[in-house]
């Protein structure tokens, strides 16, 4: 769970910081991405937690297969 987090947030941070190369950000922007970051963070530990209450496997199969219809 430890390295999907961080594989995650690292994605995420890679396609928020992307869209500032080109320009220089005013403040909604960066709080838009600190938003982004931290819901995507917050979201997969509320999805890791309610696996666990259930049988705890699988999660990053569920979680993947869920996200993707969700997206």
């Amino acid at each position: 769970m430890k390295y999907f987090v961080a594989s995650s947030t690292c994605y995420v941070l890679f396609f928020e910081v992307n869209g500032y190369l080109n320009e220089s950000p005013d403040l909604w922007p960066i709080l838009r991405s600190a938003t982004t970051v931290v819901t995507t963070v917050l979201g997969i530990i509320f999805c890791y937690r309610a696996n666990s209450e259930g049988d705890g496997q699988e999660f990053i199969d569920r979680f993947i297969c869920l996200s993707w219809p969700i997206s």
